[in-house]
């Protein structure tokens, strides 16, 4: 990104950040955090083109906070790819499941159940996975926050960190070329390892880091083991079997070399 594109960048992003703190959808916790974040960085920048005397970024800031609002600038494009991708890649799922469809479409009562379940149980791993679970199609950020509960709780379990990982894939995927990108590609990459060396039989870690490499990292010879691992670790009448073939037939061409 030239200094140019990402003075422009900055500058719609607090733009966009008093719109999405007018509307309701940030905290001001969180307005101040990346206010004070977004004000910093457009003044390195402007300096630098002012004067031409380079400056070092300040960090942008990271965990959960940051990755709820990190497509602050593209929201409505993170929007549409995770719930597009995440509907036909995940679905909403029972507890206890895992990548294996969707369930029936009258879910509000539900959903609204689960909702009130977990905020009179914060300190309940099940009660955060579920809500967490139902939440994955239809409000990704929303998921993120409660996979992380549920993680925090018992730091034990491959799911929340699995589910992390590919949300902030999804998100990484719905932005431009940049350090934010780049930041959310490593993290979700990060999730997924962490899921990883918590169970190496968690099939879904293995499939949605494929999918990270092969989608959005521009890695697919990377993604080859992943996809051959989940199946060998999907039972063979898995629903998402198909999908994950036609993955790795198209990844498995940039791993062949010529002599």
């Amino acid at each position: 990104m030239t200094l140019e594109a990402e003075r422009e960048f900055l500058l719609q992003s607090l733009a966009d950040l008093e719109a999405e703190r007018d509307a309701g959808n940030i905290d001001d916790a969180t307005y101040r955090e990346l206010h004070d974040d977004y004000t910093a960085r457009a003044a390195a920048v402007i300096r630098t083109l002012d004067d031409g005397v380079e400056r070092p970024l300040p960090e942008a800031p990271r965990g959960p906070r940051w990755l709820r609002i990190a497509t602050v600038t593209g929201i409505a494009v993170f929007a549409v790819l995770a719930g597009i991708a995440l509907t036909r890649a995940v679905g909403t799922r029972d507890p206890g499941e895992t990548i294996t469809g969707n369930q029936d479409s009258d879910v509000e009562d539900s959903v609204a159940a689960l909702a009130r379940t977990a905020e009179e149980q914060p300190d309940d791993y099940n009660a955060q996975i579920a809500y967490a679970r139902a939440l994955l199609s239809a409000d990704p950020p929303a998921a993120l926050e409660h996979y992380g509960a549920a993680g925090a709780i018992d730091p034990s379990a491959p799911e929340p960190p699995t589910y992390m990982g590919w949300i902030t894939g999804l998100a990484a995927g719905g932005l431009e070329d940049g350090p934010e990108r780049d930041a959310l590609l490593a993290s979700s990459i990060d999730y997924l390892n962490h899921a990883i060396a918590l169970d190496d039989e968690f099939a879904d870690a293995y499939v949605f880091r494929g999918l990270v490499n092969a989608n959005f990292a521009g890695n697919p010879a990377a993604a080859v083991s992943d996809f051959q691992l989940w199946l060998t670790l999907a039972p063979p009448d898995h629903p998402m079997r198909e999908t994950v073939l036609g993955a790795l037939d198209e990844a498995l061409p940039d791993t062949v070399t010529t002599p």
